[in-house]
């Protein structure tokens, strides 16, 4: 392996890591009560990307908060939902 192929990969592992940190940040920022356009803004992205990353790592887009005013709960195969389709925000306030 060439010193340039060492580093190459050493880089390319470093961005890998802001990246998951990044997006990390993402889903703990939406959690923390921020919108997506802000968090977007902040970090670089559009508000849709950042939505989409906080669903694959807070398995939702709410907010904490959100979260716990939420009062029912539907069981589906791929977990609780407190809102969603076939379990509107109406039904669960």
């Amino acid at each position: 392996m060439t010193d340039w192929e060492k580093q190459l990969r050493r880089r390319a592992a470093a961005v890998e890591r802001a990246k998951e940190a990044m997006d990390q940040d993402i889903a703990a920022a939406r959690l923390d009560g921020h919108s997506f356009r802000e968090i977007g803004g902040w970090a670089g992205v559009n508000h849709e990307r950042a939505r989409t990353i906080a669903i694959r790592i807070n398995g939702d887009s709410r907010t904490r908060a959100e979260r716990a005013g939420a009062t029912t709960t539907v069981h589906t195969e791929n977990g609780e939902l407190t809102w969603g389709p076939g379990n509107s925000e109406e039904k669960s306030a």
